[in-house]
């Protein structure tokens, strides 16, 4: 099974701050979808958005998203990202199981999506005020994400925006990510976490698990991507330019 991804488009018609190029991740998101054209599904590791100028901005940029990816004709996964949640409700780019995780299946490697837009006391960010340093989480979805993860018969892939492998210092990391960490190295089962978040793009290892964190695609004028191949053993990463 052939999974496409791509991260940290923003996308939002003709808005560029500091080095995101955001009014020309559209066009960016065709040049991969034709890079990623043997690709049997595809995994959007979020922050698909960047917040618009107006509501009726946002309805437009989530439109124009969405009919890009539609014309791909392949099934899509989303990760919701921290700027997702400033101008969308949860339902308008995914629909999960009230702890924010949901979960698909891969061939025969289960796929579990977890939500870390929260804050450390539990609550959403769409419940609270926040600040994307606070990110975390919770209670409900660690117990959800142990339940997946017991019930799993074949190897397991995480998918997460913000980032679960310790960076000690480094705020794009869950504040439970040692938690988190050894609940995926106890089950035996996980064959790779996939993440956004962190724009440079980074890689690890902790404890027999890759971390694979993906660059952004808004960033200057680069165009990253991967695609992942899943199978028996540790999964195939290929990193990508559109």
């Amino acid at each position: 099974m052939k999974i496409g991804l791509f991260a940290d488009l923003h996308y939002a018609k003709g808005i560029t701050y500091g080095t995101r190029q955001c009014g020309q991740s559209l066009l960016k998101l065709q040049r991969i979808l034709n890079r990623l054209s043997n690709a049997d599904l595809l995994v959007n590791l979020g922050d698909a958005l960047n917040e618009g100028a107006s509501p009726r901005d946002n309805a437009g940029n989530l439109q124009a998203f969405q009919a890009v990816l539609a014309a791909s004709g392949k099934p899509v996964y989303h990760v919701l990202g921290n700027h997702d949640t400033h101008a969308f409700p949860r339902p308008a780019l995914i629909s999960s199981g009230p702890e924010g995780g949901y979960s698909f299946m891969a061939g025969e490697t289960a796929c579990l999506v977890l939500d870390g837009n929260y804050v450390k006391s539990g609550l959403s960010y769409y419940e609270t005020s926040w600040d994307w340093t606070d990110s975390a989480l919770p209670e409900g979805q660690i117990h959800w994400l142990q339940r997946e993860l017991e019930k799993a018969q074949g190897p397991v892939i995480v998918f997460c925006h913000q980032n679960l492998d310790i960076r000690p210092g480094d705020p794009h990391v869950v504040s439970n990510a040692g938690r988190v960490e050894r609940i995926l190295e106890d089950s035996g089962k996980v064959a790779a976490v996939i993440q956004g978040h962190y724009h440079p793009g980074y890689f690890q290892h902790i404890n027999g698990i890759p971390y694979y964190t993906l660059k952004a695609v808004c960033e200057g004028e680069g165009c990253p991507c991967a695609l992942l191949e899943t199978g028996s053993g540790e999964p195939s990463v290929q990193w990508m330019e559109a």
